[in-house]
């Protein structure tokens, strides 16, 4: 066998070439590779551009919308025709609504105070007579209790001497017995030994000394009986007691209702007052805050509802407490911005047009004056 050594070197030659091509080949697959993904990452740059640039066109119109819609409000009002006096007689006819509907209901809420203020002392006048009449009772009570004690010694006294008595009598009878059987003679005629024995006892005959027990008997009873009068005002007390207790009971019901009706009254509107005092004092802090000062805007609440008010609390220095703002404590620079404050803390409560603070000197009214009289 012989090997084509030209053969095997010609092909080898082509093997060499084959290999370099394919290398040269991947060479250019990660070139292209590489290429491919630096245009992925510029291709999802320019994606989110446009999403970016689709946004702020969308932002745009829809700012242009805005505008075109203001634009249309503000020709619309220019050409509306607003009646300014109308309008003012407007708020001021709903404004005296509202105070006359304020003031009705203060004057319900004033007529049904009174009413529970009458109530309640109706109430304590009938729980200090329920008192004075139980401790009248009480003391009844203990002299019918003493009354019965001293009626139960006295009965059991009149028993003991009744059984004396009896014992007496019967010695007596047969000491007369034997004296009648020892000498056959009556009473009159004894032995002064007998008279004398006799003579202990205050009666005559035995008869005699029964009706005298018997009425000592009948005057013990009755010195010692329990006076009707005082059965007849315990039992009087005991029915206005319970006439006390009905009346209690109705009133305690009466109060009551009394206390709810208030109570409804209160909630219709101690709620929005409570929301708009707080939010005065919301704005009210802020201010002060922005200032490094501290104040306060609270409902001074009272069981009088006519002394119901509003309080402004302020603190100008760290060195002093809060204080209520009054007319001798701050200076006349403090109670100014004071006052500024809690009426710029009143503008977030109404929609006006404009608003006008207007604030006159004494000093510069004097000089007006005196300008004026010359």
């Amino acid at each position: 066998m012989t090997v084509d050594t030209n053969q095997i070197q010609r092909l080898q030659t082509e093997l060499a070439a084959i290999q370099q091509e394919s290398d040269e080949a991947k060479a250019r697959y990660n070139e292209v590779k590489t290429e491919q993904q630096d245009l992925r990452t510029k291709d999802q740059y320019h994606r989110d551009e446009k999403n970016k640039i689709l946004h702020l066109i969308r932002h745009r119109e829809t700012i242009d919308d805005k505008i075109k819609n203001r634009n249309l409000k503000i020709t619309e009002l220019q050409n509306s025709s607003i009646n300014l006096g109308e309008e003012k007689a407007k708020c001021a006819q709903k404004s005296q609504q509202i105070l006359l509907k304020c003031t009705t209901l203060q004057k319900k809420m004033y007529t049904l105070y009174i009413g529970f203020e009458s109530k309640l002392n109706e109430k304590n006048g009938t729980t200090i007579q329920k008192i004075e009449v139980s401790l009248e009772v009480s003391d009844a009570e203990e002299q019918l209790q003493s009354s019965t004690q001293e009626l139960q010694e006295a009965k059991e006294a009149l028993d003991n001497h009744t059984d004396q008595i009896k014992r007496q009598r019967d010695h007596a009878r047969e000491l007369l017995e034997e004296a009648k059987a020892a000498c056959g003679l009556d009473r009159d005629n004894l032995p002064n030994k007998y008279k004398n024995m006799f003579k202990q006892y205050p009666c005559s005959d035995v008869n005699d000394l029964d009706q005298q027990l018997n009425e000592a008997r009948a005057l013990a009873e009755c010195s010692n009986e329990v006076d009707p009068q005082v059965i007849t005002e315990f039992k009087n007390r005991k029915r206005e007691i319970e006439t006390y207790a009905q009346e209690v009971e109705v009133n305690q019901e009466k109060l009551s209702e009394f206390e709810k009706q208030i109570n409804t009254v209160r909630e219709k509107w101690y709620g929005p007052v409570t929301s708009i005092v707080d939010q005065i004092n919301g704005e009210f802090r802020s201010f002060f805050a922005r200032l490094k000062c501290a104040g306060e805007v609270i409902l001074s609440e009272h069981e009088d509802y006519d002394k119901w008010g509003i309080d402004i609390r302020v603190q100008f220095r760290n060195s002093d407490d809060m204080k209520r703002l009054t007319s001798s404590y701050q200076s006349g620079g403090e109670k100014s911005v004071s006052t500024i404050l809690y009426l710029l803390s009143l503008q977030g409560l109404t929609d006006c047009p404009f608003r006008v603070v207007e604030r006159l000197t004494r000093v510069w009214i004097l000089r007006m004056n005196g300008k004026c009289s010359r």
